[in-house]
């Protein structure tokens, strides 16, 4: 198992609402690529019906 680097100080509220905002930027990115991707897919389905 690997070892997390952890900070010698306790979080502040600065760094943990950093952290969310980060956290549901990547979110909303995969949430996007997500909705991209299973678009095509029905895009794709229809125009090549097996």
């Amino acid at each position: 198992m690997t070892e997390l680097d952890r900070s010698p100080h306790p979080a502040t509220l600065d760094d943990v609402l950093s952290l969310h905002q980060e956290l549901y930027l990547i979110h909303r990115s995969l949430d996007s690529l997500y909705e991209f991707v299973e678009y095509h897919l029905i895009v794709s389905a229809q125009n090549n019906p097996t």
